[in-house]
């Protein structure tokens, strides 16, 4: 029943929602919260699992969301701000270096190594450039940024929601009704 419940809910609220806990976790859980020992559920002892377990799948849905809507692009727009600056002024130590400094001329003579390297290659630069002309510099401009909030969507987020439900794993292991049982 957890199952369909979790299946049911990721069609509305997306791949967060969709990772229900184990068969043997569930049980557990069930038998956490039977506070009788009747092997039964009553509908209060039934409320109190499903509350626990189903403010984890929000919590986590809430954060997936936030994280992908909201802070993702953030850090993503940061992130390129500050490797565009790094290599702005490593642009701008390396053009005004004396051009009769050895360092300089190792860059020199390494840039057009490269650079003639890739100009071996006439028909493949040719057809290159034509393909990159082609492309509006509008979506040029916000590639780095595209390629960051992917990588951060798919790194980031999914070690959130993982550290989510270590964290409800927790909750539930601390605030079993086992305890209050063993105490009375």
């Amino acid at each position: 029943g957890l199952l369909l419940i979790h299946l049911q809910l990721g069609l509305y609220a997306g791949p967060a929602a969709c990772r229900p806990i184990g068969r043997d976790r569930s049980r557990e859980v069930f038998k956490m919260f039977d506070v009788n020992n009747d092997e039964q559920l009553s509908l209060f002892e039934f409320k109190n699992v499903m509350m626990l377990l189903f403010s984890n799948v929000l919590l986590r849905v809430l954060v997936q969301w936030m994280l992908t809507i909201l802070i993702v692009p953030m850090i993503s727009q940061k992130i390129v701000h500050d490797i565009e600056s790094g290599l702005n002024a490593t642009w701008i130590f390396i053009t005004e270096l004396d051009e009769h400094s050895s360092l300089a001329n190792s860059i020199e003579i390494a840039v057009e190594t490269v650079r003639d390297y890739l100009l071996s290659f006439g028909w493949i630069n040719a057809s290159f450039l034509f393909l990159w002309n082609l492309i509006p510099e509008s979506v040029l401009n916000t590639v780095p940024i595209t390629l960051c909030s992917i990588l951060l969507a798919a790194v980031v987020v999914p070690w959130i929601i993982f550290k989510i439900d270590d964290t409800f794993q927790w909750i539930a292991d601390r605030l079993s009704p086992d305890d209050d049982k063993k105490e009375n």
